[in-house]
């Protein structure tokens, strides 16, 4: 049996936190011995983990004086030449003990603090570093990174594109591309708890689904929302999720007039009833590391519209599987507006969008498997 150590931030609410959950649930742990560590433990996720795996806590002594200089570093870099992670580890990571014990694996889950903690607090005879978003609009510093990254095997980037990206500033040869898993049956199974209230059939139902935060672009969604009312149609716009643009989100719904209109309806534990039973799903990201909700929806089967960020023409084929549009609200309100007239396309969309992943995570979990057994 292998042990194997991942590090992750947190188990909070995001794509990374969802998708290890869900290879934690995949993978063979007859074969695997998992010690699971967070900086901070309570996440929504933790609940989905399997019952053998115990989520041990990373002590970060915080004192006054250390939160002092890392406000004094934050001062400091008003250029903002390093990642707010980066400089958490500059201030912190000298106090943070080492691991103990020794490992053949390591995993460092996600970018930031569980890369820097894994390179340098875990002895293992192999260290991987999963990588799950766009580097170049992440805001590393990539000096401070590349040290950083001499320390591991290899770093698995969860697209191609994000491969493409992190090969420009690290050794290609370490960097290998194995997509998140996502689980078709319990999309599936989520979906079915419960019938979703707050639609009135009256209107055309939108949702979203994303942490507020810049990355996810959802003043287009908003704005796209008021065109599409100006152009006489009747919908509600619901996105689910949190994160610190909610009050700019809240301030823009207001200054337009769209309060009854487009709801923020904050975090939902299970948000695929609202996916299931909505008339469109709408992704309005510029940047995404792979696109997870994307994939959710068309296991749902919905007629989708998605902005161009790069990653989602591998997940969705325009005009076959749904609708990318251009990066601004005009566009996105244009497609939706195809779909709303035109049912022979929205109805072909839902058709050809229906998909299982199980193929798919046969693949991933193949890959998986050659990558830590090497």
């Amino acid at each position: 049996m292998k042990k194997v150590i991942i590090v992750i931030d947190s188990f909070d609410i995001g794509g990374a936190e969802k998708s290890l959950s869900t290879l934690l649930n995949k993978i063979d742990l007859n074969i695997y011995q998992v010690d699971l560590y967070v900086l901070k433990k309570g996440g929504v996720f933790e609940k989905l983990l399997p019952s053998t795996i115990k989520v041990h806590q990373i002590i970060n002594p915080i004192t006054l004086v250390k939160r002092l200089k890392y406000k004094l570093y934050r001062l400091i870099d008003w250029q903002n030449k390093y990642h707010l992670s980066q400089l958490h580890w500059k201030c912190y990571g000298k106090d943070i003990d080492r691991q103990g014990g020794s490992y053949d694996i390591a995993i460092a889950w996600g970018q930031g603090f569980s890369t820097y903690y894994v390179a340098n607090k875990v002895k293992a005879s192999r260290k991987l570093a999963w990588f799950n978003a766009d580097y170049d609009h992440e805001g590393y510093n990539v000096v401070f990174d590349k040290k950083v990254y001499q320390n591991y095997n290899n770093i698995v980037a969860v697209s191609d594109h994000v491969n493409a990206v992190m090969s420009k500033y690290f050794d290609k040869n370490k960097i290998v591309t194995i997509r998140d898993l996502v689980d078709s049956n319990e999309v599936i199974e989520r979906s079915n708890e419960f019938i979703v209230d707050d639609f009135d059939k009256t209107f055309i139902n939108i949702v979203s689904v994303g942490r507020l935060e810049k990355p996810k672009s959802f003043e287009i969604a908003i704005l796209a929302a008021k065109k599409l009312i100006e152009y006489g149609y009747t919908v509600r716009w619901y996105i689910i999720g949190d994160g610190s643009q909610k009050n700019r989100l809240q301030k823009l719904i207001n200054e337009h007039g769209l309060s009854e209109q487009v709801c923020l309806l904050g975090y939902k534990a299970n948000p695929y009833p609202y996916i299931k039973f909505c008339d469109i799903y709408c992704q309005t990201s510029t940047t995404e590391g792979l696109g997870i909700t994307l994939i959710e929806a068309k296991i749902l089967g919905k007629s989708i519209v998605t902005t161009c960020f790069p990653t989602a023409y591998s997940i969705i084929k325009d005009t076959k599987t749904g609708l990318i549009t251009e990066l601004d609200a005009e566009s996105v309100a244009h497609g939706i507006k195809k779909i709303i007239e035109d049912d022979t396309l929205k109805q072909s969309l839902m058709r050809n969008s229906a998909c299982s992943e199980e193929n798919m995570n046969e693949i991933i979990l193949s890959k998986l498997n050659a990558v830590l057994n090497i």
